[in-house]
């Protein structure tokens, strides 16, 4: 291993972590509380979730940049080369964060709007709205990131986000449609911690399978139509695989308990984790098969 790579990898670690602090002292200019009244001196576990949720989302999108091709991979680094990528990082870093305060704005007013999220989150330390808001900023993040692999280019970042938000609020009405459909009550008026571990779960694994349908090809124009046609494939399949997989996870691998009673009556937070945890496998599943 050459100490370039050690030096500069170091670097751009470091440059992460700061981006990460930058994200959360843009994460309190953005939202209506004080993460220092609300973390620190109120111990608010709600807006820990929601905190924790958007570092992750930017996490993912810094991750894309790697991957992508603008980090510590593939060609010689030197100076030049790591200057070169700080612009690039800092770029697409500030614009991932712009990205999912928008995402944040999509989930309080189309994804949740029976209620307001701040005020759950606040008022009522509501769990399962905070679990519901981490996964809408990860699942933003992810999909952003599979818009930037292969490349990262400015094109790729905003067809990846404008997608994100469209399916992803799309499959937020089938969920509740075909899985809890009293999600909203649920999480609004019961506060129903399981339903927002178990909805965010879901949320998480049809990112992912998003992701992988953004992950073919290149960023040439003939490349962009095979990405388009492979994504609107994944997420067609997620759609019809996911709930499947769910139900024989619960069905076979839990002693043919039903998951969604547990949840919706018993607020049970380990048949909702359950159910979360087989929504992710399940989609890492369906990356890893098609």
């Amino acid at each position: 291993m050459k100490w370039e790579w050690v030096l500069f990898g170091g670097g751009y670690y470091i440059l992460a972590l700061a981006f990460l602090y930058i994200a959360k002292v843009t994460f309190d200019i953005i939202t209506p509380y004080s993460l220092k009244e609300e973390v620190v001196d109120k111990e608010n576990p709600a807006v820990s979730l929601a905190l924790t949720g958007y570092l992750g989302g930017v996490m993912a999108v810094l991750s894309g940049i790697f991957i992508g091709g603008n980090g510590a991979v593939e060609a010689p680094l030197d100076a030049a080369r790591f200057f070169s990528d700080l612009q690039s990082m800092s770029l697409f870093a500030f614009a991932g964060m712009a990205a999912l305060a928008l995402a944040g704005i999509v989930s309080d007013r189309i994804i949740m709007p029976h209620f307001s999220v701040a005020n759950e989150l606040t008022e009522h330390r509501n769990l399962g709205v905070g679990f519901m808001t981490a996964a809408t900023y990860i699942g933003s993040g992810i999909v952003i990131a599979g818009g930037l692999h292969g490349s990262a280019d400015p094109r790729g970042f905003v067809i990846a986000f404008v997608l994100g938000q469209i399916f992803l609020v799309g499959f937020a009405f089938i969920y509740r449609l075909l899985s809890i459909k009293d999600a909203l009550p649920q999480l609004g008026q019961r506060r129903n911690t399981a339903v927002g571990i178990a909805w965010g779960g879901a949320t998480i694994a049809y990112a992912i399978v998003l992701m992988a349908g953004l992950g073919y090809g290149d960023n040439s124009a003939d490349g962009w139509e095979l990405r388009l046609i492979h994504f609107i494939y994944y997420a067609v399949l997620g759609i019809i695989l996911l709930p499947i997989s769910r139900w024989v996870g619960a069905r076979f691998f839990i002693y043919g308990t039903h998951l969604n009673v547990k949840i919706i009556q018993h607020g049970s937070v380990g048949a909702a984790s359950i159910k979360a945890g087989l929504s992710i496998l399940s989609a890492l599943a369906l990356v890893f098969s098609f």
